[in-house]
């Protein structure tokens, strides 16, 4: 097999952490992982730890999109949303939400209107 079959899964933190080692340590492994050929797969975090070994090993963010398992949490959100526009066409959830968030509005203008909140806030500050 040539270095190129390989792949290397890496998770690490999506901050720096306490010791400025650990950002070092981070992006040498990323250049290690390109200088060998290997393709880097993660999670998708482009910051932190992490960020710096998908920066170090260029080229992993697109290896990542076409071949990580966030294939399956696409396909998995995908699935989902075509189950939220289903129930939405039976039972009419957005309309009756946005119905709902409209009257909510009208009614804290009519408060506001007959006991002047905003007004008096204003004075407050």
């Amino acid at each position: 097999m040539k270095s190129g079959d390989y792949s290397i899964c890496v998770y690490c933190g999506a901050r720096d952490g306490t010791d400025p080692a650990f950002a070092t340590a981070a992006e040498d492994l990323g250049r290690l992982i390109a200088e060998a050929g290997c393709r880097l797969v993660y999670g998708a975090g482009d910051i932190g730890l992490m960020g710096r070994v998908a920066g170090a090993a260029k080229g992993a963010a697109d290896f990542n999109r076409k071949h990580h398992a966030t294939d399956r949490v696409a396909a998995a959100t995908s699935s989902a949303i075509e189950s939220a526009r289903a129930a939405d066409d039976k039972y009419g959830i957005v309309s009756t939400a946005r119905n709902a968030a409209r009257d909510g509005v009208a009614r804290a203008r009519a408060v506001d209107d007959k006991y002047h909140v905003v007004d008096r806030a204003k004075e407050a500050s």
